[in-house]
């Protein structure tokens, strides 16, 4: 069974004023980083350009997404806190994301397996989110992002999540995210 798509794309993730002025821009296919001070408001900027959080800030990726809900904005979240089911395998996490978006369960299921491979699970693919170490909860999380094939994915605190140990594996994976899929990774 071929379940390959083709991903959106590639455009660049742009955050502006009103004014048509520029306040960030995040180019298609690379990984940028904000850098600020602890309690500087970087995941509230992650939540206003994802949209679920109201801003007077201007996003567009292709085009102006402002106005749309943070569902039609299409961008993958992974926030500081995991967001897997626990007691559900790495394919199961991943699909469940296909399948709320009307993909049959078969294909959702080919196409998350294939998903854990990028991101360097397919030898975990069956074990449950529960039994995983902190990088490879984060690389379930970006296996995510690789089978919804975002306009864009906002990361928080992703070496908070895996540590120094992963320091490296972690911005790889990244890296690879962000060349493969052609979406501006933040």
């Amino acid at each position: 069974m071929r379940t390959e798509r083709a991903y959106k794309s590639g455009e660049n993730l742009i955050v502006g004023e009103s004014g048509s002025e520029t306040v960030c821009s995040f180019p298609a296919g690379k990984v940028s980083c904000l850098l600020a001070p602890c309690k500087s408001g970087k995941t509230h900027f992650l939540r206003y350009i994802c949209g679920l959080e109201k801003s007077d800030l201007k996003v567009f990726c292709g085009d102006e997404l402002t106005d749309l809900s943070a569902k039609e904005r299409d961008m993958s979240v992974i926030f500081a806190a995991c967001s897997l089911f626990g007691g559900k395998t790495v394919r199961d996490n991943t699909a469940y994301v296909l399948e709320i978006r009307g993909i049959e369960r078969e294909i959702a299921a080919e196409i998350a397996r294939e998903a854990a491979e990028k991101a360097g699970l397919g030898a975990i693919v069956d074990s449950k989110a529960k039994k995983l170490n902190a990088y490879e909860k984060f690389a379930a999380e970006i296996a995510r992002a690789y089978a919804r094939r975002p306009r864009a994915v906002l990361i928080d605190e992703p070496f908070l999540r895996t540590g120094l140990k992963f320091r490296e594996q972690t911005a790889a994976l990244m890296a690879n995210l962000a060349e493969v899929s052609g979406a501006p990774v933040v």
